[in-house]
């Protein structure tokens, strides 16, 4: 499942999320996946905000995920 959500999102590194590498399950051998546009895989199903909304939503990093 892991994978999955790196194959969509991207693999997580140093740039993307600072101090990844420092967390006790991370793996520097995780294979290396790019992130992937939501509105090509979700076919432009959502309008701009949404879309925007739902990439805040889904961003790795908890300290730049978006609060509700």
């Amino acid at each position: 499942m892991l994978f999955e959500i790196f194959n969509l999102r991207g693999t997580p590194s140093e740039e993307s999320w600072s101090g990844i590498e420092n967390l006790k399950d991370y793996k520097k051998s995780f294979p290396q996946f790019k992130k992937r546009d939501l509105k090509k895989h979700l076919n432009n199903s959502l309008s701009e905000a949404g879309f925007d909304l739902l990439e805040k939503m889904l961003e790795m990093d908890p300290v730049k995920r978006i609060g509700l």
